[in-house]
């Protein structure tokens, strides 16, 4: 499958062919459109790096190492050489991970879920496909 459409008219279009099952540590590159414009683009750039991109706003998320490595938008960067050490940062609700940004994704026979992990109110569904 290579897009996945929305009553609203939202459109996920997958650089590469989406399949099930998903393998076991995919690389997700996909942009979620409404009414033909861009809303969002999200791309692996390497087994442990993203950027995700939302009104023109690009944030990356890197790891070199043991090194975890933050960029918002504005060019501000965070980093920790343990990240570990960030999982006793007090979460919002109880965020698995202590809150860290990061990505989730689920499959059953017949759909694909993916989310991010780490925002204000816990995750953020960007998709939920129904595979035909």
């Amino acid at each position: 499958m290579k897009t996945c459409t929305y009553a609203s008219g939202a459109v996920v279009t997958f650089d590469s062919a989406l399949v099930l099952p998903v393998p076991d540590d995919p690389t997700w590159s996909f942009t979620v459109t409404s009414g033909g414009q861009q809303c969002l683009r999200f791309q692996d750039t390497s087994e442990s790096s993203f950027t995700l991109t939302v009104s023109g706003q690009t944030f990356t998320e890197s790891a070199a190492g043991l090194a975890l490595v933050i960029t918002c938008p504005d060019q501000t960067t965070f980093s920790n050489s343990n990240p570990l050490d960030l999982l006793s940062c007090p979460s919002d609700g109880g965020i698995f991970f202590g809150g860290l940004p990061g990505k989730a994704w689920s499959d059953t026979p017949t759909r694909v879920l993916f989310s991010l992990i780490g925002a204000a109110n816990g995750s953020v569904s960007i998709f939920n496909c129904r595979m035909p």
